[in-house]
């Protein structure tokens, strides 16, 4: 008996086909790569026969760990792009903040450097809308959901804003660091109110000021053509660390400083660049890592009227102190600096 088929395994009649160390039936001479049927010349590859013209498959690319170095063979883990001996990864692994379960594949890294599943009981990774740090019992003592979307981790509810007699005593904290700097007379009258982020929303294409935490609403009363006063309201975002909010607040009376004084009419980049000195000047107050931390965010914004005016104004500042800037601010605009104004 001549045995059975290398291809199909059934046993092998009379007529076969012996090829290297293999035996097929005719009809079983086949091209790995075609399929069509062998006649005349084949080569071989891996243990596979393939017709002249029909490319073989690329060999699989060797895999070595990267933790050991070691070639790997059967199962193994990916993780960020790359591969490990399952026993290998199960040594290192980084385990997420939350579950504590072994992070295969790609995972979250929040701006704290922890570590987690970008979901958890199928429903996705809650982060603090803050202070960004994943929101668990381990890591931040659970949190709160608001009713416009947002979550607070229970860090930074400790010191929520998110009642109206707290707003006066922070208002004179805040104008107090302020007038320290220079800035001679900012109203202490104006009207700070607690907003959620749809009204918030709602008002981002009334004024030109407005930003995702705050608002400043500047109405100018004119009779004959003659302003005869000015009314300033400022809208917060309700729910900030009472820092965070602190900062916020600082941002919008600088609006107000300007708008009081009509010097508003310099470019986007200009006036929130200035306007942020005075969140980075009470962030720089604070020691905490959350003081850090939303310093840290406002240097590395990547907006271009927000982060890039605050660097533009930061540079200022570093050159000439809160004098010169406060002087530059109170100088006319420029041709260049009314004409981007007006193509904004």
């Amino acid at each position: 008996m001549a045995g059975c088929c290398s291809a199909c395994g059934r046993s092998l009649g009379k007529q076969y086909i012996r090829a290297e160390s293999g035996r097929f039936h005719p009809q079983c001479f086949c091209c790995a790569r075609c399929g069509q049927r062998i006649q005349g010349e084949y080569r071989q590859q891996q243990n596979r026969l393939y017709h002249p013209r029909c490319k073989a498959p690329a060999a699989p690319t060797a895999l070595n760990c990267a933790h050991c170095g070691q070639a790997i063979s059967g199962s193994y883990t990916r993780c960020q792009e790359q591969a490990y001996h399952d026993a290998c990864y199960a040594e290192i692994a980084p385990r997420c903040v939350l579950c504590e379960q072994a992070l295969n594949g790609k995972y979250l890294i929040d701006p704290w450097g922890q570590c987690a599943h970008p979901t958890h009981a199928g429903h996705k990774t809650e982060q603090c809308h803050a202070c960004g740090r994943f929101i668990g019992a381990r890591t931040t003592n659970g949190g709160v959901r608001f009713g416009d979307g947002r979550t607070l981790c229970g860090l930074c509810q400790i010191s929520e804003v998110s009642q109206p007699a707290e707003i006066e005593q922070l208002k004179a904290e805040v104008l107090a660091y302020l007038h320290g700097v220079g800035f001679d007379y900012i109203p202490r009258y104006i009207a700070v109110t607690l907003a959620d982020q749809r009204r918030l929303n709602q008002r981002l294409g009334v004024s030109r000021h407005a930003n995702s935490q705050g608002l400043t609403k500047t109405l100018e009363k004119l009779e004959n053509s003659q302003l005869v006063y000015r009314e300033h309201s400022i809208f917060v975002l309700h729910g900030l660390p009472r820092l965070l909010f602190c900062g916020v607040l600082a941002h919008e009376l600088l609006h107000v400083w300007l708008n009081d004084r009509g010097l508003n009419q310099r470019s986007d980049v200009e006036v929130e660049g200035f306007c942020n000195l005075g969140s980075a000047l009470i962030f720089q107050q604070d020691s905490t890592p959350l003081g850090a931390y939303l310093l840290q965010r406002l240097e590395s914004d990547v907006s271009p009227v927000y982060g890039e005016g605050y660097r533009q104004m930061r540079t200022r500042l570093q050159r000439s102190g809160w004098a010169g800037v406060i002087a530059h601010m109170q100088q006319p605009p420029g041709l260049l600096e009314r004409l981007g104004r007006a193509l904004f």
